[in-house]
């Protein structure tokens, strides 16, 4: 079985309430696959998109509690375990003492958990896209407006997307092959 790789559909719009009137139809009508680029933040895109919560804080948690397991285990080993030493009748394990230790491998280990987790997720660094060499992709820092959407391979559902894109106001649409 072989499987047919999306065809990605980007449109240019001339104004971010002619954008969210197309994304609001194209979710209307089943289609999920979609992504915005824009000059600056749309009010309630994420609602229009119905984004995913994303998994950082949860890797973060993990890794930062990871991290304080190793701080904690890396003091407790050595003194308590594997070569005690009681000096002063104090005792072998002394959590005060490795509080600071501890703290410093937590945070560390979710730091670093954060940074890869935000390049993992979002896909970067990306030196190149697709959409990237299509004219006039430049402007969307400035001023224009860019909607993809992501269909299967079917040319009969790629024409009809477009010709409704057209209606609900793109000024330019072009149709992207993705590899698999």
């Amino acid at each position: 079985m072989t499987r047919l790789s999306p065809r990605v559909i980007a449109a240019a719009f001339p104004s971010d309430t002619t954008l969210v009137h197309a994304v609001q139809w194209l979710r209307n009508n089943g289609y999920d696959q979609l992504e915005l680029y824009t000059p600056y933040p749309i009010p309630h895109a994420e609602e229009l998109l119905t984004l995913k919560r994303p998994r950082i804080p949860l890797v973060v948690l993990v890794a930062g509690l990871a991290g304080a397991a190793t701080g904690f285990l890396a003091q407790w080993y050595p003194n308590a375990w594997n070569y005690p030493i009681n000096v002063g009748g104090r005792p072998l394990l002394s959590l005060p003492a490795w509080v600071p230790i501890t703290f410093e491998l937590g945070v560390l280990f979710g730091a670093f958990a954060a940074v890869f987790a935000f390049l993992i997720g979002s896909g970067l660094p990306r030196l190149w896209h697709p959409l990237f060499e299509l004219e006039g992709f430049g402007h969307v820092s400035t001023d224009e407006y860019w909607l993809t959407v992501t269909t299967p391979d079917s040319d009969v559902d790629s024409a009809r997307i477009e010709h409704e894109l057209v209606a609900l106001g793109a000024s330019r649409i072009t149709a992207l092959q993705e590899s698999a």
